[in-house]
């Protein structure tokens, strides 16, 4: 079995999940890990849905944030954009359980209301989550009242 890429076969397609290549674009990646043989492996998985907003926040990766934040709001453009599930940055930091992208987003703007396609938003996230989350999402919370 080659490791370096794995894909869904359908009778119609194939459907790259992950390469473990390195990016050959400068498109944002999310990181996701499996295991194999009880190891774990970090992946590389190319979602042409996900923005650098999405991959800053999901990795808490504070400075990029501030950055693109940032440039976001000069531009005139939502820092709440949503992938193909409908999950916006601020989503993914609260299910990467980073308190700090979370705070960020939230502080400039973005939404603890948007929900996925399956109905899930950050506060249902962050409802079984680290104290920590929750205190976040509960200040963000009573800020909207």
């Amino acid at each position: 079995m080659n490791l370096n890429h794995v894909s869904l076969i359908f009778s119609f397609a194939v459907i790259p999940l992950f390469s473990m290549e390195k990016p050959i674009t400068n498109r944002p990646y999310a990181i996701c890990s499996t295991h194999l043989n009880g190891q774990e492996i970090a992946m590389n998985v190319y979602d042409p849905t996900w923005t650098h907003l999405h991959q800053a926040a999901s990795r808490g990766n504070i400075p990029e944030l501030q950055k693109l934040i940032q440039e976001k709001k000069e531009a005139g453009q939502t820092i709440d954009p949503q992938d193909r599930f409908d999950q916006s940055p601020a989503w993914w930091a609260a299910k990467s359980n980073k308190p700090g992208a979370l705070e960020l987003l939230l502080q400039n703007g973005a939404s603890i209301y948007l929900n996925d396609k399956w109905g899930r938003n950050v506060v249902s996230l962050v409802a079984n989550s680290t104290q920590q989350l929750r205190d976040i999402v509960k200040k963000a919370q009573q800020g909207n009242k």
